[in-house]
């Protein structure tokens, strides 16, 4: 093999690898049990900037080439404001701006999603 070759080998078998391990923590596939949270989340820690080192394919980020980040930030009304951005494959930056609601008050590990452009992620 060629060292491309060996490359995109490797490639391939950590997606697959990647795509099993999210399926199995998403649920147990036969008795669909819900994903597990962990049991308390310090949003000070989690507010800034997050950078995507990988991922499993959505159909809202097929435009996104690289250069993926979230940017979280706590607001007055005791939401977190979502920002997602990419760079799409001609350069051009894409974002999606949206609110997540605190689900769970006690632990901070469950967060509701809603984004504002429906142009958008």
């Amino acid at each position: 093999m060629t060292i491309t070759r060996q490359a995109l080998f490797m490639f391939l078998v950590l997606a697959l690898l990647q795509m099993g391990f999210a399926r199995s923590a998403r649920s147990d596939g036969e008795t669909g049990t819900p994903v597990t949270t962990v049991g308390k989340v310090d949003l000070q820690r989690y507010v800034g900037l997050w950078y995507e080192i990988a991922r499993i394919p959505n159909r809202f980020q097929k435009q996104c080439a690289r250069g993926t980040t979230a940017q979280y930030s706590l607001r007055d009304d005791g939401k977190i404001t979502v920002i997602n951005q990419c760079f799409k494959g001609d350069g051009s930056l894409d974002n999606a701006e949206g609110v997540a609601k605190i689900v769970d008050r006690l632990s901070n590990a469950k967060l509701k999603v809603s984004f504002v452009s429906f142009l958008g992620w």
